[in-house]
């Protein structure tokens, strides 16, 4: 595993669903606004987005300029690079994808388990997923970041702020092309898989981590043996 390269996937969402955080969700109760994905052996990362590039030409230009995205491209095109990436053997690295992303995903895509269509059993990694086996806490991304790669790189946004800001981004944009919104949307996307991959890397170089999982007070020590999902 460490010579694992993952491929890093992170959806935002157009809204917020209902729901107990934390919980497996209901994917038609969600609409996706972008994902961000982070090529972690190339250290390229593209972002999908749900947005009509013919409708509005110079957006996906615009964003290309205004984000940290090497690759800007259409929502619908996913799937082809999903099916391209999962072709070579890659690995998938998620946080909570197990419970959120995955199941919206197919969702989107139309498939029932996106993960077994595309024969990804034993492939996919998740760092909420692992902790929450071997320790039975349920752990944010944040507190893994700040845990792993110091406070410094937190988050940029929270999460559900996230939906809004792009909604009003959408209209920003409409209404005189203003496209900051959207990319702060998209940069808080790209970080939050670039910083996945820091959390992942870091564990697997150090065998263990010390976090602070939600409605725990002290550190809790994970041994980190692969990030491995058992799907």
């Amino acid at each position: 595993m460490s010579d694992c390269f993952p491929i890093v996937v992170d959806i935002e969402t157009a809204n917020l669903g209902p729901g107990t955080p934390g919980q497996k969700v209901n994917p038609v109760d969600w609409e996706i606004s972008c994902v961000g994905v982070f090529d972690s052996f190339s250290s390229e990362s593209y972002i999908f987005v749900a947005l009509d590039f013919e409708a509005y030409p110079s957006l996906q230009q615009s964003l290309l300029e205004a984000t940290t995205a090497d690759y800007v491209l259409p929502l619908n095109q996913f799937l082809h690079s999903l099916n391209h990436w999962a072709s070579t053997g890659r690995y998938f690295l998620t946080h909570r994808g197990h419970n959120f992303d995955w199941p919206i995903l197919s969702h989107y895509l139309g498939f029932e388990t996106l993960y077994d269509i595309l024969n990804l059993k034993g492939h996919l990694l998740d760092t909420h997923a692992y902790i929450e086996q071997q320790t039975g806490y349920n752990c944010g991304l944040n507190a893994l970041i700040t845990a792993c790669l110091g406070e410094s790189e937190e988050k940029i946004l929270k999460g559900k702020d996230a939906p809004r800001i792009w909604q009003q981004g959408v209209a920003d944009y409409q209404r005189d092309f203003d496209s900051s919104l959207l990319a702060l949307v998209i940069n808080y996307c790209l970080g939050d898989v670039v910083k996945t991959y820091g959390v992942f890397h870091y564990g697997i170089s150090h065998g263990s981590i010390e976090v602070v999982p939600y409605g725990v007070e002290s550190k809790v020590s994970v041994e980190i043996e692969s990030w491995g999902m058992n799907l």
